[in-house]
């Protein structure tokens, strides 16, 4: 009496000798299209792992761009607040000299 196995067709070549069969597919294979098949897989799975990589790669080197313009805009704030209190120490002091000049006349 034949076995279940025996009785499936290799879903590439429809040989009755399809042996092996891919949990991923569901499908039955004989043994050369089989490996043929795992190939396959193994070079998808491969460029699916190579372009994961490199859309993160992407998005890190994105990410650092931006962290990198953030910390510029921040430099260049922490500038402006330096200067801005720098100015307004000029404008009292210069206000505190000419009061103290009109104060003594």
């Amino acid at each position: 009496m034949a076995t279940d196995n025996e009785l499936n067709l290799c879903s590439i070549c429809s040989k009755l000798s399809a042996k092996s069969f891919c949990t991923g597919c569901k499908k039955y294979f004989c043994r050369k299209d089989f490996k043929e098949h795992e190939e396959q897989l193994l070079i998808r799975f491969d460029n699916e792992i190579v372009r994961s990589h490199d859309e993160l790669l992407d998005l890190i080197q994105k990410l650092e761009k931006s962290n990198y313009l953030s910390l510029h805009v921040f430099d260049q704030i922490e500038q402006w607040k330096k200067t801005t209190i720098n100015k307004v120490k000029k404008a009292a002091e210069k206000v505190q000299h000419e009061l103290i000049q009109l104060a003594e006349n």
